[in-house]
């Protein structure tokens, strides 16, 4: 349980930060603007949708610890593979990744953290799991710079 927050902690920071850098990118890198990024962050959506339907059903599975390590390992290779598009419709494709991976992560992790807390600690190990958002909220000020 200790690694499943942890890990959830770290990659949060490190790969959910993207959001801060992404209105930037879309219009200064892509030259798509404000509408490009609505569709970025739209197809991000479909994508992470599809696969939270997806992986739910695996978050029992005996290889439910590696499909979540290779979520991770997808949501980092998807993030610079966008980084590495400029064509705005290949950066739209790879969003689609980044959603997709990003979700997976998200959902096997939940799933893995409270399968394996007692349910009197449920809510305590959420609460540190949110709290990673906040950290990745106070990193994206030097990375937004």
């Amino acid at each position: 349980l200790r690694q499943i927050v942890i890990g959830f902690g770290l990659v949060t920071v490190l790969g959910f930060s993207y959001m801060v850098v992404l209105p930037g990118f879309s219009k200064d890198v892509l030259g798509a603007g404000t509408a490009g990024f609505g569709l970025m962050v739209g197809v991000s959506a479909v994508g992470g949708l599809a696969m939270s339907l997806v992986v739910a059903s695996l978050a029992d599975s005996s290889r439910a610890p590696m499909f979540l390590f290779l979520s991770s390992i997808g949501l980092g290779v998807s993030l610079v593979l966008t980084g590495l598009a400029p064509p705005f419709p290949i950066a739209l494709l790879t969003m689609v990744f980044v959603g997709a991976s990003g979700s997976a992560f998200q959902t096997l992790n939940n799933a893995m953290a409270l399968r394996l807390a007692h349910a009197d600690y449920f809510g305590r190990v959420m609460s540190l799991m949110m709290l990673a958002w906040s950290f990745m909220s106070l990193i994206g000020l030097p990375i937004g710079n």
